[in-house]
């Protein structure tokens, strides 16, 4: 019994050690990181029907493959859904209601629209400036599950349905520069919220909520030299591929 005892112990601990940080290929650098300030991310809104039971990352996915496009698009400077406080609010609220003052540009992309986020998705898509090498460390805190992707690697994968709560994850870049950037964001039922927030290899608080002025974004709708933003439907087609591979995750009380 007591060799049990140790056993199941050490293997908690093993359970509860921190992710390891995955690495960002150089190939995914897209080029030097621009002297003016960007622009933001580039948001695409999905309405589903509540007959859709969106039980987790990979039925989102599969349920925007077959939407026929998102319901409404636009930019923001930061993460902060609908604050940068973790707080949640009602699906029953409007999308302006939820964004609430963090985005702009936005449009729906048809007259007839829903009045309430019930049973949605988000994907912001855009490129994120890594200012210096090291391991960065990112967080994502949602209600329902959430995803981040930086240069075709899962850096944050947490899929479920769960009231708000903060996952992490770290990344290691050996080169400065632009990489693409996804976050995915589905909401089942309830309530709703969505942030993000990194910090550099210096352990500096410097993107997403913590970085949301206009005058050092450090988000970018395209690389400089080229107009191409990164397609809805081929990110969804990337993501749901990755939705079905194992994810190591690691998840953390709120803690700023």
């Amino acid at each position: 019994m007591r060799r049990l005892s140790l056993i199941l112990l050490a293997f908690l601990a093993l359970a509860s050690m921190p992710a390891a940080a995955v690495t960002i290929s150089t190939s995914q650098n897209l080029g030097t990181v621009p002297a003016t300030s960007g622009s933001g991310l580039l948001g695409y809104y999905y309405e589903f029907s509540t007959s859709n039971n969106i039980g987790n990352l990979a039925t989102a996915n599969q349920l925007i493959s077959s939407s026929g496009g998102p319901t409404a698009t636009f930019t923001t400077t930061q993460v902060c859904f609908p604050d940068c406080a973790g707080n949640s609010i009602s699906d029953s609220s409007t999308m302006t209601q939820f964004l609430n003052g963090h985005a702009s540009n936005f449009s729906y992309t048809s007259a007839n629209h829903p009045t309430s986020i019930d049973h949605s998705a988000i994907v912001l898509n855009g490129f994120i400036a890594i200012t210096q090498t090291g391991t960065y460390n990112f967080n994502l805190g949602s209600d329902d599950g959430a995803q981040l992707t930086i240069g075709n690697q899962v850096v944050i994968g947490d899929g479920v349905l769960h009231s708000f709560a903060i996952s992490s994850g770290s990344a290691t870049f050996t080169t400065a520069g632009l990489y693409a950037i996804t976050i995915q964001y589905y909401e089942n039922s309830g309530y709703t919220s969505l942030e993000f927030w990194g910090s550099d290899s210096s352990g500096n608080c410097t993107l997403g909520r913590c970085n949301n002025t206009a005058a050092n974004n450090p988000f970018y709708l395209t690389v400089p030299g080229s107009t191409a933003v990164p397609e809805p439907g081929a990110v969804t087609t990337f993501l749901g591929g990755l939705a079905a591979a194992a994810w190591v995750r690691r998840k953390s009380r709120r803690a700023i």
